[in-house]
């Protein structure tokens, strides 16, 4: 058999079985998921399924932020002509509902079309303040990872009704950012606005490959803000004549 048939036939054949392989009941599946991992309320196959009921959990017990999510999924054959790996997946975990694309490509991982909305919770969301409330929503996200590193990051990101936990519970307002795509190589930028409430805040938020983040900028404070809040805002130290303060902070992912 000459050689090129040979490569056609083996070829087909492992188009053959992954294609077998894909239309497996996703019951049949499930006993070879990882140490670690199981999925409850199994339906369809793994080209198109979904699990009612996930559960993670470490080597020392414990139990992931994502355990108890509901997923379902479908692939994207047609990103097969570019050479992508690609599927849809749609999550809802602890009042939180997503959905996005999620692509492999040669040597990264991409993130595509992120639409989520639910509160703000501190274990799915490691910046949020611990205590702390309100809603978040994320629209048309984009996130690409390549070669262990963060390359892009882009979408809008509204914070409402912001409010801190014990022990003094108090109103922060709403908020923006939005986040531009960057040329190749550029630092990741965001810029970040209050939506009115007690502060009004103007900052740039700034994320490295390495995950390393600074947000700073100007706040000021507005007639709706309390005692408390307008106290907390002259730690930050003397406000220029149109009242507003200089802020920084930084942190590691």
């Amino acid at each position: 058999m000459p050689v090129r048939w040979r490569v056609w036939w083996v070829l087909l054949t492992a188009a053959f079985c992954l294609t077998v392989l894909a239309r497996l009941p996703l019951s049949w599946l499930t006993p070879l998921l990882p140490a670690g991992v199981h999925c409850e309320q199994v339906t369809g196959s793994l080209w198109q399924g979904g699990c009612g009921a996930l559960t993670l959990t470490s080597g020392t017990g414990a139990s992931s932020p994502l355990s108890g999510a509901a997923l379902t999924w479908h692939w994207l054959p047609q990103r097969l002509l570019r050479l992508r790996l690609a599927l849809s997946l749609q999550v809802q975990v602890a009042g939180t509902t997503a959905e996005a694309i999620i692509q492999r490509g040669w040597g990264r991982w991409e993130v595509l079309e992120l639409n989520a909305r639910g509160p703000l919770d501190h274990r799915l969301l490691p910046l949020a303040p611990v205590g702390w409330s309100g809603q978040l929503q994320i629209t048309a996200g984009r996130m690409r990872w390549q070669d262990g590193q963060l390359a892009a990051l882009d979408g809008v990101v509204l914070a409402s009704d912001l409010r801190s936990g014990a022990p003094q519970s108090l109103a922060y307002g709403s908020y923006r950012l939005q986040l531009a795509p960057a040329a190749q190589g550029a630092p990741i930028v965001g810029q970040l606005v209050d939506l009115g409430g007690p502060l009004g805040v103007n900052a740039q938020w700034q994320i490295s490959p390495a995950l390393a983040w600074q947000l700073e900028g100007t706040v000021v404070t507005r007639p709706a803000a309390t005692e408390t809040l307008a106290l907390q805002l002259q730690m930050l130290g003397n406000a220029d004549p149109q009242g507003r303060r200089q802020f920084s902070v930084a942190g590691q992912l």
